[in-house]
């Protein structure tokens, strides 16, 4: 019996070891690569990919054909990185987070390849993603901030600066006028929540601080907070607050009026420009859990969330063992139960952050669950 099955087991295959598995990997990626060129350099290629990517329903194949045309967006010209582009500009309202995601990229990458010889392009794509979703319902309008931000990111980091001036230029037209409907000025503000205050120049950044100025004394909660959201991050920069902000800040009302995200985005700015030392003590004390609580509530505002994961970070900054993984757990559990997707990219990649303070039966534990998670999840 001992002998069979010492004889079954020598005729067994062996595993493949690390460097031959990136080794099959990438010759998968240059076989995948090759076939995909043949395909474009067919007569009227472009017309039949954009058609077979039209019709697909495996989101699976839609992120692998997103992620070949991003990728050889360079490698074509400008008309047909036009074609690509409206194309693809129809799934930035995709039901599939995951799909919605990468096409934002795509969007911009193809835009910092147009944008060299047609500035045009770019104010109709902006101007297209902003006020072409009159007849999406609102769910779908609130993608359009995280849309917009993730093709202003891909933009700047992608394309030379000269560009990436011009992107600016058009996209800062849009805060001359703060008479956009309320949603519209919401996403606005998040395009721009990735791009430093020293990209743009004195008088853009005069159009912004005045279009923000409008809202940060205004009743909508989900304005004031990103408004007070891109000043603390403007100020951490390095950046010189305007004496009539600074003015504001000081007589900026009770704590108890305001939730815990926006007290905490104006005390840490008042500390910055110094008119304060120790506004912070309001949420050092805070009951983290009440924290734990607010970030899986559904209906909670997703700046709220992002928020409050800034509070927890430093809340947990070198806590002892037991409480890391207190907190990686909670990051654990928002990957598992949010949809809002900047939660999700936020608190992956604290979660990512904080792994290497687990104990090695603590990741573990970590990875199964993600794992489990993942097979649950359809993007």
């Amino acid at each position: 019996m001992t002998i069979e099955k010492r004889r079954n087991d020598s005729l067994a295959p062996e595993l493949m070891g690390d460097h031959e598995i990136a080794r099959n990997f990438r010759a998968l990626r240059l076989s995948a690569s090759q076939r995909f060129l043949r395909e474009l350099n067919q007569e009227k290629g472009i017309l039949a990919l954009m058609e077979q990517l039209q019709a697909e329903t495996d989101w699976r194949e839609i992120r692998a054909h997103l992620t070949m045309l991003k990728e050889y967006s360079r490698s074509l010209n400008i008309e047909e990185n036009k074609v690509i582009l409206y194309q693809v500009f129809s799934m930035l309202f995709d039901d599939n987070g995951a799909i919605r995601r990468q096409a934002a990229q795509a969007v911009g990458e193809l835009l910092s390849v147009c944008i060299r010889e047609e500035e045009a392009i770019c104010k109709e794509m902006i101007h297209r993603i902003l006020f072409l979703s009159g007849k999406k319902t609102e769910r779908k309008k609130r993608w359009i901030g995280s849309d917009l931000r993730l093709v202003m990111r891909t933009v700047s980091r992608r394309t030379k600066e000269e560009n990436c001036r011009r992107m600016l230029s058009v996209y800062c037209s849009y805060f001359k006028s703060a008479l956009w409907d309320e949603l519209t000025c919401l996403n606005l503000l998040e395009g721009i929540m990735d791009i430093s205050w020293k990209s743009w120049t004195v008088m853009e950044r005069g159009y912004i601080c005045d279009f923000m100025r409008a809202f940060m004394k205004g009743e909508n909660e989900e304005l004031r907070i990103m408004c007070f959201w891109i000043l603390d991050r403007w100020l951490s920069q390095g950046w010189h607050c305007p004496d009539d902000i600074r003015t504001y800040l000081e007589g900026v009302g009770t704590w108890e009026d305001r939730r815990i995200a926006e007290q905490y985005l104006i005390s840490r700015i008042r500390q910055v420009i110094g008119l304060t030392e120790d506004d912070r003590t309001f949420w050092q004390d805070y009951d983290y859990n009440d924290l734990f609580q607010e970030n899986l509530r559904s209906q909670h505002l997703w700046l709220d969330k992002i928020t409050n994961l800034d509070i927890l970070k430093e809340r947990f900054k070198g806590c002892e063992e037991k409480e890391q993984f207190i907190y990686a757990v909670h990051l654990l559990n928002m990957l598992r139960l949010n949809s809002q997707q900047e939660v999700f990219w936020r608190a992956g990649e604290d979660l990512v952050e904080i792994m290497p303070y687990l104990h090695s039966h603590q990741k573990l534990e970590i990875i199964q669950e993600i794992l489990k998670a993942i097979e649950l999840r359809d993007d």
